[in-house]
């Protein structure tokens, strides 16, 4: 059996690793952090979302092995990598976790026969990664390395789609490459897609996330326009929604969070610069979006809270995960502090870290007992506010801009 390795242990990588198990192959997870390695040996995942699959389809050390040393694993035939890439301090994207990964495959005494990219990256860089660290080596070349494009597609708390029932988007370097990778693909997901190249397949990607990072950030402005007027926004959503053509649905919030709606159109703007395109919708967007948490404190400041006991309804980036990647609400707490006394309750997140401080969840008791401004931030919460009598002397709500 072939020994497929998937590198980055996170929210792309581990559910990938359950996909591949659960497809029968012999598979090896890899993270530099060498004590979530440790954990994961343990049969502890770091991720809550998936802490119940892994414990009833995960024996490692029988069907699947942890390492935190590639050379450990002896023989590598599939490599596909999960790594993050991430914005760095200029908001400009950063491939070094990527050129790593590749980097550490090109070096191992013998190099796998496969490597499929998985990680966003900036259209035309999987075909230069693959010739910059293997050159001749590669199958184009007649060399035996195989390379492959396929843009991850996962969404944390989906409970309408898995990750194999998403159409799996796969291009190749060469019509080998790519039939090498389907091979693999088909096996795992219920229905892959065929990209006629690496840069389709990498566009495609950025072109998903940045066309919700634009409607968000539309919706958002309609929802400002709206609550000026008096009108629910959250009716003129249900009207339009009854239209059966030519209208989608985003909803309206204090910002955006995760890994990919704030971080992968800057992939897009960032290679549009640099061939001297403008992209000024783009441009606005994202804008909006970095602003979004400075703007729904400034309209709570309006709103005469300064001062008082503020308690956050969700400190996640959605609602019903425990993902704060990138999370708009953990902004507003941070912009919150430091003018008033601010809890969060989160029946996902039991703490999170700001400047080396640990921030612990109220119970459910203290919620409904509190006696400041309660801020609903995702709908557990308002559905919480709804079903409780709260002792909240206020409750608002930003992502609509309206009074409860």
């Amino acid at each position: 059996m072939k020994n497929v390795v998937v590198l980055g242990m996170g929210y792309v990588g581990l559910p990938l690793l359950l996909a591949l198990v659960k497809s029968k192959k012999r598979v090896f997870g890899y993270d530099i952090k060498s004590s979530l390695i440790d954990l994961l040996n343990q049969g502890e995942c770091h991720l809550n979302l998936w802490q119940e699959r892994f414990s009833k389809e995960i024996t490692p050390g029988e069907n699947t092995f942890f390492v935190s040393n590639l050379k450990s694993i002896g023989k590598i035939d599939i490599a596909i990598i999960c790594v993050p890439t991430p914005l760095n301090i200029n908001g400009d994207p950063d491939h070094s976790f990527v050129e790593t990964a590749v980097q550490s495959l090109s070096e191992l005494d013998i190099e796998p026969s496969l490597i499929i990219l998985e990680s966003t990256v900036a259209p035309g860089y999987t075909r230069a990664i693959a010739e910059k660290c293997f050159s001749s080596r590669l199958s184009i070349h007649e060399g035996s390395v195989h390379f492959c494009f396929s843009p991850e597609r996962e969404d944390p708390g989906n409970k309408n789609y898995s990750n194999v029932e998403i159409p799996k988007i796969l291009s190749g370097l060469s019509a080998k490459c790519l039939n090498l990778g389907a091979e693999l693909y088909m096996s795992v997901f219920n229905h892959v897609i065929k990209a006629s190249s690496l840069e389709a397949a990498e566009l495609c990607k950025l072109h998903e996330n940045t066309f919700r990072a634009v409607n968000i950030s539309y919706a958002n402005q309609m929802r400002n326009y709206s609550t000026h007027l008096g009108v629910n926004f959250d009716e003129v959503i249900s009207l339009a929604k009854s239209k059966p053509f030519g209208f989608m649905a985003f909803n309206s919030g204090i910002g955006v969070g995760g890994h990919c709606i704030p971080v992968d159109p800057h992939f897009l703007l960032s290679e549009a610069h640099k061939s001297g395109m403008e992209m000024p919708i783009v441009e606005k967007a994202m804008m909006e979006i970095e602003n979004g948490p400075r703007k729904t404190f400034d309209w709570l400041v309006k709103k005469g809270i300064l001062g008082k006991d503020v308690l956050l309804t969700g400190i996640a980036y959605k609602d019903g995960v425990s993902d704060i990647r990138c999370s708009p609400a953990i902004e507003l707490f941070i912009l919150l502090k430091k003018k008033c006394n601010v809890h969060f309750w989160d029946n996902k997140v039991s703490q999170i870290e700001i400047d080396g401080n640990a921030f612990i969840s109220v119970s459910d008791d203290f919620f409904k007992g509190f006696h400041g401004v309660v801020i609903v931030i995702n709908d557990t919460g308002k559905r919480f506010v709804d079903d409780s009598k709260l002792s909240a002397s206020l409750v608002l709500d930003p992502r609509y801009r309206i009074t409860l």
